[in-house]
C-alpha cells in the first residue's frame, strides 16, 4: 500500500509527547491499527531532529513539553519541513485550550478516551479498503492514562 505521499509504506503519525505514560498508551492503540505508523519524539527538539527523516500524515502534539509549548513547536515544524498541510490535533489536559487559533485541526483532551482516539485516527487516516480493526482491545494495564 502507498501512504498518504504516494510512497509505498503505511501513513506516519508524529506523536510529541514528553510523558512515558502517555507515549505507552498511544502505543498500545497504535497496535490496533497496525496500517497507521507511529513514531514517538520525546519532546520537541526530537521532533524537530525526525522531522527532515520523516513525512507524517498526521502531528498529535501534547502542548505542555518540557523543552517547549506544543503551540509553539506546530509553527516551526511545519515551516522548516513543508508540514503546512499536515493536520495537526493538540493533545492536552488544559481544558481551555482553543486549538483553532493556533493551527490544530482539533483537541484530544487528557486523560484520553480511547475510543474517541480510535474513531478519530479512523476519521483522519482511513483504513485502506478491506481492512478490519482486530475485534480486541487494548489489555487494561495498557489502556490507562495519566
Amino acid at each position: 500500500m502507498d501512504d498518504l505521499y504516494g510512497r509505498p509504506g503505511r501513513p506516519q503519525v508524529l506523536y510529541v509527547e514528553d510523558e512515558p505514560t502517555n507515549a505507552f498508551l498511544m502505543r498500545a492503540l497504535f497496535r490496533l491499527r497496525p496500517h497507521l505508523e507511529l513514531i514517538v519524539a520525546a519532546d520537541g527538539a526530537e521532533a524537530i531532529a525526525l522531522g527532515g527523516a520523516i513525512r507524517p500524515a498526521l502531528l498529535l502534539l501534547d502542548l505542555r513539553l518540557h523543552d517547549c509549548w506544543g503551540s509553539d513547536l506546530l509553527p516551526r515544524l511545519r515551516t522548516q519541513f513543508r508540514w503546512r498541510h499536515v493536520p495537526a490535533v493538540a493533545v492536552t489536559a488544559e481544558a481551555d485550550f482553543d486549538g483553532a487559533h493556533s493551527g490544530f485541526i482539533e483537541t484530544w483532551q487528557k486523560p484520553l478516551d480511547l475510543h474517541f482516539v480510535m474513531q478519530r485516527l479512523d476519521r483522519w487516516l482511513p483504513a485502506p479498503t478491506g481492512w478490519r480493526p482486530p475485534a480486541t482491545a487494548p489489555a487494561a494495564h495498557e489502556a490507562r492514562a495519566c
